[in-house]
């Protein structure tokens, strides 16, 4: 291994942005590796506005997994990846398409490529495996144990995101802290993730409990795709009764990546769901407390950690069925008995975890 030499890496995460964020230690890490490096992350169009977040990533090139035209888009992204060397190439989350343009790198240049022992196809793509642990293990390590396969001295770390100062300037102006903690309420969550949701009422009676406390200020928000749960919440909500001493509704207000991720890092805590504001606040050092769900705390929530507060059902057998140990799918119950969480367990744990924070100190 040669770091003094100009490596080219290129970092495949076809993820949405939670993935994403969780590969910037991954990503750190390479560069810690190779300092003299230009690293070029594939990704996915929604995904593109959260590379800003990790100043090590150099380039970015866009593909669109999901396009209606997918052979067009291959020929689209076909020439930056064929027509260039890349001396490493990790593979984090791909597809079909993609794994055949990265065995015509490895045919062409002899690149080492690092990936996940999934497959017999992927004995065959990837120069080096990382396998899967037979007890799971939290995505942020397992992505840095693609590094390790590099450079065996490599710390693991947790992600981190680096937001401009101005993102946190206009969000500490925002916000307006004074005497009481402030927590960010974000209910939205991927249109695809229909398991993970969690009812609108509970919502609003878990916002009315933290507002009416007067221990907390809250502020509401969303991105744009959060728009139909953020509208609801609102028709069911009486804003215009609380001050902004005590309540700020945000919605439609943070039109950018780092909008949202400068507001959850200036804010004590954050409640939401297993979605991408869940993993800006590790990344940020933010008090989270997740509606777990379905997910899989092993492998989604990260682990021996006061500040990340998973609240789940545990009087059920079947969770968690969102992904296993080997990141397969467990079958959906169409009911999702397990987001049926009281708004006053959440309230609970909020409470009790101020509280302790109060007394020590």
């Amino acid at each position: 291994m040669n770091k003094q030499k100009k490596q080219e890496i290129l970092f495949v995460n076809l993820g949405y942005i939670g993935d994403v964020i969780v590969t910037f230690a991954a990503i750190d890490s390479i560069k810690e590796t190779f300092p003299n490096s230009n690293i070029t992350i594939l990704g996915i169009p929604r995904t593109k506005d959260v590379y800003s977040l990790c100043p090590n990533i150099d380039k970015s090139i866009i593909y669109d997994a999901n396009s209606k035209k997918p052979y067009i888009e291959i020929l689209k992204f076909l020439p930056k990846i064929l027509f260039k060397k890349y001396d490493y190439i990790f593979v984090h989350i791909s597809n079909r398409n993609v794994n055949l343009v990265l065995a015509l790198q490895k045919f062409i240049y002899s690149s080492e490529i690092i990936g996940y022992e999934k497959n017999n196809l992927s004995k065959v793509l990837y120069t080096k495996l990382v396998p899967f642990p037979k007890t799971g293990i939290y995505e942020s390590e397992f992505a840095q144990m693609q590094v390790k396969k590099i450079n065996k001295n490599s710390q693991t770390r947790l992600q981190k995101a680096i937001i401009p100062e101005e993102y946190i300037n206009k969000a500490k102006s925002i916000i307006n802290k004074k005497n009481k903690p402030v927590i960010v309420i974000h209910p939205g969550c991927s249109k695809t993730a229909r398991h993970k949701v969690w009812a609108k009422e509970n919502w609003v009676n878990l916002i009315i409990k933290l507002v009416e406390s007067n221990m907390f200020k809250i502020v509401f928000c969303g991105g744009p795709e959060d728009e139909e749960i953020l509208n609801e919440i609102n028709t069911s909500f009486s804003a215009e009764k609380y001050d902004e001493n005590n309540f700020l509704n945000l919605c439609g207000k943070t039109p950018e990546i780092a909008d949202i991720t400068a507001i959850i890092k200036v804010s004590d805590a954050l409640v939401c769901l297993d979605s991408a504001p869940m993993h800006m606040a590790v990344a940020t050092g933010t008090k989270v407390f997740v509606l777990a769900g379905p997910t899989n705390d092993v492998i989604y929530m990260l682990p021996n950690n006061p500040d990340f507060v998973a609240i789940s059902r545990t009087d059920l057998d079947c969770r968690p069925c969102l992904y296993k140990i080997n990141q397969t799918r467990g079958k959906d119950c169409g009911n999702y008995e397990c987001m049926n969480i009281s708004p006053d367990t959440v309230f609970e744990k909020i409470i009790n975890s101020f509280s302790i924070k109060q007394t020590t100190d």
